[in-house]
């Protein structure tokens, strides 16, 4: 049974870890309207074949890093200083995104004693013309991580990549200084709120 949770003043399901991957949920006609691509390292365009599953959620199909890792994570890749990217392609246009993340943690590495974070980019595009981007840190220590999108202007299209990890004051991790792992995540939920809704 799933819990529900609030989105808008509307109730939607909150899918619980042994329930189905992806829930892209409508949240005024209540359905899945959306498409999802991913692009790999080294790849020219996003592609549906890129895109890998997983027991707990979605992402880009390469392996990103040397230590043990989820293939379907989308990840920063340390040696080359790029990142994989998840797209969201939407069937119309909306006003704001509300995704639940996994394996996505705070405190995930540690180096000359300071503390690292995983970290993402999302960029939010109506058409070809980017309207907003943002950034998002993990403060999950169980990887479980809430993300609204919220840009200036509708957008009928969301990109997810990773960045390198941050620490607790802000600073971004040295090139080099970690090669076996940096930043990743899968996507495990969308919830959305189109235009015609509000």
């Amino acid at each position: 049974m799933s819990s529900l949770i609030a989105l808008s003043g509307v109730l939607v399901p909150r899918p619980l870890m042994a329930e189905p991957l992806i829930v892209g949920i409508d949240v005024g006609a209540g359905i899945f309207q959306l498409d999802l691509l991913a692009q790999n390292i080294g790849e020219a365009a996003p592609n549906a074949q890129a895109v890998e599953r997983h027991r707990d959620g979605i992402g880009a199909a390469g392996r990103q890093a040397t230590a043990p890792s989820i293939k379907a994570e989308t990840g920063f890749d340390p040696r080359s200083g790029s990142s994989e990217i998840l797209v969201i392609q939407f069937k119309e246009t909306i006003t704001r995104a509300y995704l639940d993340l996994s394996y996505f943690y705070a405190g995930e590495a540690e180096n000359a004693g300071r503390n690292y974070h995983e970290r993402g980019v999302w960029q939010a595009y109506h058409g070809a013309r980017q309207v907003d981007r943002g950034s998002f840190v993990s403060n999950s220590n169980d990887g479980h991580f809430s993300l609204p999108v919220m840009p200036r202007a509708p957008f009928d299209r969301l990109l997810l990549s990773a960045t390198p990890y941050i620490s607790d004051d802000g600073v971004e991790i040295a090139p080099g200084l970690i090669l076996t792992d940096s930043s990743d995540f899968l996507l495990r939920r969308v919830a959305y709120v189109p235009v015609m809704s509000e």
